[in-house]
């Protein structure tokens, strides 16, 4: 009898693993994404940002080559990088373009190539900011080509640049500073 018993639960428990499934819940929900700030992956930006770069505005002359990653929550907003020489939140603008919206586990790249045309500088050689802004579109002025006012996710890499100094002799201090306006106010 004791054996009857015994195989009798064996083959509950038998029955009972082979008719228990795994539950799946729903997916969890998240509710509507949030608008995060852009963030620069400070290891793609190239060139090297705490070094000089030197170029000529001549016929000829290799073109600027600038790139870095970003990563940022757009919430359906597309972002808008510009291009600045000298840039001072308001002037030097010389050009910009779009990036879709993503989400910040996608990392996005951030490029410019611009051929600089022959006698750009009509200045003797002397040091300039380049800057490269990245903003959600909202915070763009389309009509005007400027950011509107100071956007809180605004994220700027800058470079200090030589124009024309065949020499190498223009110090560093002889370069604006970045975070300074045309008239040495603070930004």
């Amino acid at each position: 009898m004791a054996r009857s018993s015994h195989s009798r639960s064996w083959m509950l428990g038998l029955v009972s693993l082979l008719t228990t499934g795994c539950l799946v819940p729903d997916a969890p929900e998240y509710g509507v994404a949030n608008r995060t700030p852009i963030f620069v992956d400070p290891n793609s930006i190239s060139p090297n940002p705490r070094s000089v770069q030197h170029y000529d505005d001549v016929e000829g002359a290799a073109p600027l080559d600038f790139h870095f990653l970003i990563h940022s929550e757009d919430a359906g907003d597309d972002l808008v990088t510009a291009f600045y020489i000298d840039y001072n939140g308001r002037g030097s603008y010389k050009d910009h373009k779009s990036i879709k919206a993503s989400t910040l586990d996608v990392a996005r790249l951030v490029q410019w190539h611009w051929d600089m045309p022959a006698g750009f500088l009509t200045t003797d050689p002397g040091c300039h900011v380049i800057t490269i802004t990245v903003l959600h579109e909202t915070g763009w002025d389309g009509q005007n080509n400027q950011q509107i006012g100071s956007p809180p996710d605004l994220a700027a890499v800058s470079w200090f640049a030589t124009f024309n100094d065949d020499q190498g002799v223009i110090p560093l201090s002889a370069c604006p500073d970045p975070s300074t306006d045309s008239k040495g106010t603070t930004q």
